[in-house]
């Protein structure tokens, strides 16, 4: 699968949860965000972005602003939600 399929079925997996009843809201917590924006400014230094290029990939400060692994790590993260890393996802009813 592509990357844009894998975060179509990521997307898919929240829609039916909320279609079918089962969540009704469902935002990533405070420490998990953090925990990811640790991660991803760790990996960066090991690719292209952080070596001076100009680019439209990095923010205002020169910070890239895009994923830093490879493919398959884009796949683990979306094949299922880690619903621990989640505030809800609340209950429907």
């Amino acid at each position: 699968m592509i990357i844009a399929e894998h975060q179509a079925d990521y997307a898919m997996w929240w829609i039916n949860q909320i279609r079918d009843g089962r969540v009704t809201a469902a935002a990533p917590t405070e420490v998990a965000t953090k925990e990811y924006n640790e991660d991803m400014k760790a990996a960066m230094p090991q690719t292209i972005w952080a070596t001076g290029c100009n680019s439209w990939y990095l923010d205002k400060n020169g910070l890239p602003e895009l994923f830093p692994w490879e493919p398959v790590r884009h796949r683990e993260l979306l094949s299922a939600p880690e619903l621990g890393d989640f505030d809800g996802p609340a209950p429907a009813g």
